[in-house]
């Protein structure tokens, strides 16, 4: 089956460390719709779970990432490299292929399980099978809208502080040479705390949903935690 390419992406766009659903939607020129790579799989109903992927397309390419929830998302080129957000930087990495960029991941112990490819990103059709008009077909726009301002989570004290746990002993952890912690990594636990604590003080004027009172929490069991796990 031959497939149309709907919306051509820009793959050499800036990206954020660690956001992947935002840089693979933006490099289409897509809104925001989903707060995570995992969350865009599980709603795509244009799932395909093979390697059949569209000759000289653009497609994008789902995962599982073991210990992180929020999954991987990547963009395939029609030369079969892969535009990821795998560094620690604004610029994508392009890995050669698919092998490469789960092996890259593997060195830091951060095991990627290929899920599939999709029509669709966040529900908007980038590719369509010859034949069939797709429903929801949009122009493609800038977007300079995160998957954080999108999803606006709430957090109480108790999420604030497994959040300021799961963050102190990562870091001990990571002194102690007990793990591997990758780049990316490191920078989304201090972009998601610090874009959380930052939005809380100043809620009121960004319209936040978090307050300070709960940005306040997240730093004092950061502290608490990081004194208990010494």
């Amino acid at each position: 089956m031959s497939y149309a390419q709907l919306v051509t992406p820009n793959p050499h766009i800036p990206c954020q460390p660690g956001w992947c659903l935002q840089y693979v939607r933006q490099a289409f020129g897509l809104p925001a719709r989903h707060p995570t790579a995992t969350a865009a799989w599980e709603a795509s109903t244009s799932k395909h779970r093979d390697r059949n992927f569209p000759k000289g397309a653009w497609v994008p390419v789902w995962f599982s990432l073991a210990n992180e929830p929020a999954g991987h998302v990547a963009l395939m080129a029609p030369d079969g490299s892969v535009f990821s957000t795998s560094d620690l930087g604004s610029v994508p990495h392009q890995h050669l292929d698919l092998s490469d960029l789960m092996n890259y991941y593997a060195r830091y112990d951060m095991t990627l399980t290929y899920l599939g490819w999709t029509e669709d990103v966040a529900g908007y059709p980038v590719l369509a099978a010859d034949g069939i008009n797709p429903q929801g077909t949009i122009t493609p726009q800038a977007s300079t809208e995160s998957e954080e301002d999108f999803m606006g989570g709430f957090i109480d004290k108790q999420q604030a502080e497994d959040i300021a746990k799961r963050a102190a002993e990562l870091v001990l952890a990571a002194l102690d040479g007990k793990v591997k912690i990758h780049p990316v990594q490191a920078e989304s636990i201090v972009q998601a705390t610090t874009a959380r604590t930052v939005d809380g003080v100043d809620a009121r004027n960004k319209g936040k949903l978090i307050n300070a009172q709960q940005a306040d929490d997240i730093a004092r069991a950061a502290a608490r935690y990081t004194e208990e796990t010494k």
